[in-house]
């Protein structure tokens, strides 16, 4: 029995020996990789470790693995409800896909990241949205036409600019200031905004021809002054329905009034226009009607006349300017501008080769005598022959009238005197500004007469106080 023993255990010990000379046929690692590929010789390991960040499941979950050199990893990503996957950080093949794959070559660390959806995309997952632009009519805008993938929750700058004869109307679409061709919206949503351009509306402002010419001056006649250059003068007084379409385009474009005009001696102040908006616009200081007046050169594409003497540039802004005296004149602009005294008085007084009605004669031409209302055929306190030609105290009614339903003067101007006093260029050197021609509210008096200066402060308005306008000729 013990010697059957110890062949058993030499049996055991022969089998050992096998085993060991086995192992060693093929080195340390010898074998078939994880991935089904042959490792071939020896293989260093290396530490694979998965991580996440936010809310969602990995496979592998997150861990730390220790893997072959050259064993590929598949891996993939599912978010939480109300969580999306953005990416995954780390050397990966696809990092925006939710399933992709990693070759293990070195220790390495792999980050599945989640979002959450409320604050990626306002709860839709989405980190961006579409901003789509249109436009109606003729213009160009900023972004262009098109659209545009925006980042969600991003401002964006709109920009309207109307071409040549084009207005803009208005931004149609959720953006914080429609009427402004320059305004914003917030891109939290797919959205549509639309520039509307509109065909620019056609101002008609009827207006005769002044020569150039010497004339009489003053209540007796007794001095000469001249106008150098022939000038267009407007037929009438800028009537309220004129003022508000041009002032409402203005607004829009960036220009500033500190009065918004009146409806004549209504009490309709700014509001649109009743069946009273041919009667003159009052209430308006002289700074407002020059910075009128630019915004309605720049609306007839005409260069403006009023400039600020420190910077030069168009005055915009009628509370920008610190006094009448600080406004310039660019004489070679062909924009529209107020007229001066003399050319009001010589406007008001031409009768041209009409000797009638005691007219002064000047240097061949003959002129309306100072104490008459322009176009009267008697003195102003000649309440007959001045209503044929004015709107004054006596037949009034104590109020404005519409322009132009009184008889005109020679030179085809009406209103030249009553209805409102009109706001001239220039002053007497004492800072205010002359306010020619007289109002509704005054008697038969010589303020009606042509030949009597009368003047204003720049910065009051009155209800009996419009302007007229003049353009230049050449």
């Amino acid at each position: 029995m013990i010697k059957h023993q110890r062949n058993a255990m030499l049996f055991l010990i022969l089998l050992l020996t096998a085993a060991v000379s086995l192992s060693g046929c093929g080195g340390v690692g010898s074998g078939i990789g994880g991935d089904g590929s042959s490792t071939g010789s020896t293989s260093a390991t290396y530490t694979l470790q998965i991580q996440k960040s936010g809310e969602g499941e990995t496979s592998p979950e997150p861990n730390h693995y220790e893997h072959n050199q050259g064993y590929v990893v598949e891996l993939s990503a599912v978010p939480y409800e109300g969580w999306t996957f953005v990416e995954w950080e780390g050397d990966v093949a696809e990092p925006q896909s939710s399933e992709t794959t990693v070759p293990v070559d070195r220790d390495m660390t792999i980050t599945a990241v989640f979002e959450n959806e409320d604050e990626h995309g306002g709860g839709t997952g989405a980190s961006t949205y579409t901003l789509s632009v249109e436009k109606s009519g003729e213009g160009q805008t900023q972004p262009l036409p098109g659209v545009h993938e925006i980042e969600a929750g991003t401002t964006v700058d709109l920009v309207a600019d109307p071409d040549e004869h084009w207005d803009f109307q208005e931004w149609s679409g959720p953006v914080q200031e429609p009427k402004n061709r320059e305004t914003t919206i917030v891109v939290d949503e797919d959205v549509t905004v639309r520039a509307v351009f509109v065909p620019r509306e056609i101002v008609e402002i009827p207006m005769q021809l002044a020569p150039a010419a010497a004339f009489p001056i003053g209540m007796e006649d007794e001095e000469t002054s001249s106008v150098e250059h022939d000038f267009y003068i407007g037929e009438t007084p800028v009537t309220y329905g004129l003022w508000y379409q041009i002032r409402v385009w203005a607004e829009a474009n960036g220009y500033h009034f500190e009065n918004p005009g009146r409806e004549g001696s209504s009490n309709n102040e700014g509001g649109e226009p009743t069946n009273r908006l041919l009667e003159p616009v009052t209430d308006v200081t002289w700074m407002d009607v020059i910075t009128w007046i630019n915004a309605l050169s720049e609306y007839t594409e005409s260069e403006p006349v009023y400039v600020d003497g420190s910077s030069g540039t168009p005055i915009a802004d009628a509370a920008a300017v610190g006094s009448a005296d600080d406004v310039k004149s660019q004489s070679s602009a062909n924009g529209f501008r107020l007229p001066t005294s003399d050319e009001w008085e010589l406007a008001a007084r031409y009768q041209g080769a009409d000797s009638s009605h005691g007219a002064v004669e000047v240097e061949g031409k003959y002129w309306t005598k100072g104490t008459f209302a322009s176009g009267a055929s008697d003195e102003h306190d000649n309440e007959e022959a001045t209503a044929e030609v004015a709107w004054f105290a006596a037949n009034s009614g104590n109020r404005t009238r519409p322009v132009g339903s009184k008889a005109p003067n020679a030179l085809g101007l009406y209103d030249m005197s009553g209805n409102v006093y009109e706001w001239c260029h220039d002053g007497d050197g004492s800072g205010w500004r002359f306010a020619r021609g007289g109002s509704y509210r005054v008697d038969a008096t010589d303020l009606l007469a042509v030949g009597n200066p009368n003047d204003g402060n720049p910065v009051q308005s009155e209800s009996h106080l419009g302007f007229r306008l003049v353009r230049p000729a050449f």
